[in-house]
């Protein structure tokens, strides 16, 4: 494998898709937002995407009973 040059550094995602909300693609898109990445969530049809969104909600609110997370961060 090659190896890139010592004078450019990878730049850091910022922005990541996550195609698929099912159960592994949702946690994943959390673990990435919980990162302090912005994360874009694809799916085929808008009731996935909804029912993804209320997992997420209820997650972080989870968190943020629990101190793990702050309300800014939420």
């Amino acid at each position: 494998m090659a190896t890139p040059p010592s004078d450019i550094s990878p730049s850091p995602l910022r922005t990541v898709a996550v195609v698929g909300l099912g159960t592994m693609g949702t946690g994943i898109a959390e673990v990435l937002a919980r990162a302090g990445r912005d994360v874009v969530g694809i799916d085929v049809g808008e009731a996935q995407t909804a029912k993804a969104l209320a997992v997420l909600e209820s997650s972080t609110a989870r968190a943020v009973e629990r101190g793990r997370l702050t309300a800014e961060e939420r």
